[in-house]
């Protein structure tokens, strides 16, 4: 009864700078879920708390942006223990959208509609923190919602492939882009129509032949899985754009001097 109380402060402290001050609140927000989850069986019980839920999912979008100082390039103290926050976060994110599936989905795609729709403008850890979470969302999605051509996941795919996101100009939105193609791909296995789109990213300077060598090296691994989980929906098509993998494993990046494949692929051993 007194929860109406306690909220805006529970979230004004969660809200704070200082993620110490912001993690003392952890505890608190996963046994309040996880009491929601076992008490509150029925959508109906579910709603008085909707409200509640919302406001929480939008403190936890903001904390979970990088700070602006952020070194990818040379990760510190001060970058392990955001990742570590951040993993926490994400921990907590996948109990709300396992107790109330629908409303985490709607939250972010409403977050990823709005990013990609002003995606020139948008910080990039704007843009990285919605694909983050569309990333996150994964764990507990159900099998219908994947399914769904006309649902809220499919919205959010479809939204995904037909904007400029894979060409962002941060690794770290690069990368996540290529990470849920492969999460997602049931969702090619139910829209088949959609691997053209993929393949070709993760083929061109987006992916292969990206002048970034990290993400080069990521990609190299991503579209290995991709394409086996993949395959089996693969139409002729398809099957004509894997081949031309050929290519760009066999010419270098501007960066590497001839003979050698892209980072993160060795070379077959020769035939006996």
């Amino acid at each position: 009864a007194a929860l109406p109380e306690v909220l805006p402060l529970l979230l004004s402290c969660l809200s704070a700078s200082e993620i110490e001050v912001s993690q003392c609140t952890m505890a608190f927000l996963h046994a309040y879920v996880g009491r929601l989850r076992k008490l509150l069986p029925s959508r109906e019980q579910l709603a008085a708390h909707a409200d509640h839920l919302q406001q929480l999912l939008l403190v936890m979008a903001r904390k979970s942006v990088h700070p602006e100082d952020y070194c990818f390039d040379a990760e510190d103290e001060a970058e392990e223990a955001f990742n570590s926050y951040r993993r926490e976060m994400a921990t907590l994110f996948k109990g709300i959208s396992r107790l109330h599936a629908s409303l985490a989905q709607l939250f972010v795609r409403s977050m990823l509609s709005s990013t990609l729709d002003s995606l020139a403008s948008v910080p990039w850890g704007h843009v990285e923190v919605s694909l983050w979470l569309l990333y996150q969302l994964g764990e507990g999605l159900p099998e219908a919602a994947i399914r769904d051509k006309g649902g809220v996941f499919s919205t959010m795919m479809t939204s995904l492939l037909a904007s400029p996101a894979s060409a962002h100009h941060h690794q770290a939105v690069q990368l996540l882009y290529f990470e849920i193609l492969v999460r997602y791909y049931r969702f090619f296995l139910v829209q088949p129509e959609y691997l053209h789109t993929a393949l070709s990213s993760f083929l061109d300077g987006r992916g292969l032949r990206n002048p970034n060598p990290v993400v080069r090296q990521r990609v190299c691994y991503l579209i290995l899985r991709f394409v086996k989980l993949t395959l089996k929906v693969a139409t002729s098509h398809f099957l004509a754009a894997v081949s031309t993998l050929t290519l760009p494993l066999a010419t270098p990046p501007a960066d590497e001097p001839p003979g050698l494949l892209p980072s993160g692929i060795s070379p077959s051993p020769p035939s006996p």
